[in-house]
């Protein structure tokens, strides 16, 4: 009898679904990684450059990914029991801090 519980136990908990680990942290900002290195004046005038020519597009493709992502969490709330949703609220990370004075909504 003992050995057929730990059998059945065994297969129960071989059959729950498992959580994938978490993702691994994101890396430090650019302009972090940047002053952490030596860089000649003329190599830094043209990070400079690049960075700055790149900026508003990269501003742009960001906020089209945070619509985004804002418009799928919608859909699979919606998709969700209020039961349900309540406690995918609960389990989601905290939202970023703001950057340059925005505000992030959940």
């Amino acid at each position: 009898m003992f050995t057929f519980l730990l059998l059945h136990l065994g297969l129960s908990l071989a059959s729950t679904p498992q959580r994938p680990p978490p993702p691994p942290p994101p890396p430090p900002p650019l302009e972090e990684t940047l002053d952490a290195i030596t860089l000649s004046a003329a190599s830094r005038a043209a990070v400079d450059a690049a960075l700055g020519d790149a900026r508003p597009e990269l501003e742009s493709l960001h906020e089209a990914l945070r619509e985004r992502e804002s418009e799928l969490l919608d859909d699979v709330r919606a998709a969700m029991t209020p039961s349900e949703r309540a406690a995918f609220d609960d389990a989601l990370p905290p939202p970023p801090p703001p950057r340059d004075g925005q505000a992030r909504p959940r």
